[in-house]
């Protein structure tokens, strides 16, 4: 997971980072890590909307899990700490916490 991130990072590929912090944020949601896969889901919903980039399918079972496991006011706390993150933060929060 690490390399994937860093790789795109260093390869400036924008899906692949989009792709890789949505992998980060679904594999904390199976460990338990809700907050840090809220984090990460909301940093990448800006950038999927502004480069719309085919789906993987996974992303909607990682909200809906984090949005049954979290409140709606630390859900949404979170997830606007994820959205006002740069993709460069979110990807050294990813590494930091995964």
């Amino acid at each position: 997971m690490r390399e994937g991130l860093q790789l795109a990072r260093q390869l400036e590929f924008r899906w692949g980072e989009l792709y890789g912090l949505d992998g980060a944020a679904l594999l904390a949601a199976r460990t338990g890590s809700w907050e840090v896969a809220a984090t990460l889901l909301g940093a990448t919903e800006g950038p999927c909307e502004a480069n719309p980039a085919p789906q993987l399918g996974a992303r909607e079972a990682g909200i809906a899990g984090v949005t049954a496991a979290l409140d709606p006011a630390s859900l949404s706390a979170l997830w606007d700490k994820g959205r006002a993150m740069p993709l460069g933060q979110a990807i050294d929060y990813a590494l930091q916490h995964l």
